[in-house]
């Protein structure tokens, strides 16, 4: 499955059909054509958010994240 990033309501034509970008711009397909055409694309008019099972053997798990700083205590007011 390959996650496709463009503007919002966003379409391409592709064999006599519509693929139309949700409203947040969002296009997710396992079709191996349509995945083709999105493509060719990238990185002009679309961005390819994840290119699916491919790319995700490839990536390296991340460092892991910092611990959270720990929360400020509240100031204290004056009563006057």
């Amino acid at each position: 499955m390959a996650t496709f990033k463009a503007p919002p309501h966003y379409s391409v034509h592709y064999n006599g059909d519509v693929l139309k970008f949700n409203h947040v711009g969002l296009y997710e397909t396992s079709d191996e054509g349509e995945i083709t055409v999105l493509k060719a694309q990238c990185p002009r008019y679309l961005i390819c958010v994840d290119e699916g099972e491919k790319q995700t053997k490839k990536q390296e798990p991340k460092a892991e994240a910092k611990p959270a700083a720990k929360p400020k205590t509240a100031r204290k007011t004056s009563a006057k």
